[in-house]
């Protein structure tokens, strides 16, 4: 999760292009400190960084909507607010102090449609595995507070391309 306005971009306004710039540079920014990635259950097949999420930073704005842009893959751009993008927001809202269980947020994309999140539960005895961020080795499972969200929304399929 990154902020766009960090960046100098305004999520509602600037174009597809210059946010997917913005994402790929900070892609390679982060990939180039070669952190430790470690997936919480220890799946070393999930131990990579695939996206980059940019928000407007409007978390703290409840219940206005918020945008997101999500750079993934190879540096290909999701049309949808991304679940997996609510559902990292939705819990971090969460640790703040900003949403509480039953709470939702309306979540839209850069193509303006919507998902809709909220907070199920909360999950009591997580134990994950937390390296440093940079590198500092393993370390004993520890718990750490945990949320299950909900995520609502509709897509739709709009073509494809074979080249």
């Amino acid at each position: 999760l990154c902020c766009a306005d960090a960046l100098g971009l305004d999520l509602r306004k600037a174009s597809s292009d210059s946010l997917l710039a913005a994402a790929n540079a900070v892609f390679k920014a982060v990939c180039a400190c070669g952190p430790d990635l470690r997936h919480p259950t220890g799946d070393a097949a999930l131990e990579f960084l695939y996206g980059v999420i940019l928000t407007d930073e409007q978390d703290n704005l409840v219940p206005a909507t918020t945008f997101n842009f999500c750079r993934f893959g190879d540096g290909q751009i999701d049309r949808s607010p991304t679940g997996s993008g609510v559902s990292a927001r939705l819990a971090a809202m969460w640790h703040k102090g900003q949403l509480a269980v039953g709470e939702s947020r309306t979540f839209c994309s850069i193509l303006r449609s919507e998902f809709v999140g909220h907070i199920a539960e909360t999950v009591p005895d997580v134990y994950v595995r937390a390296p440093s961020v940079l590198g500092g080795g393993d370390s004993p499972a520890v718990p750490v507070e945990a949320v299950r969200v909900s995520v609502a929304g509709r897509s739709f399929y709009t073509g494809a391309q074979v080249l």
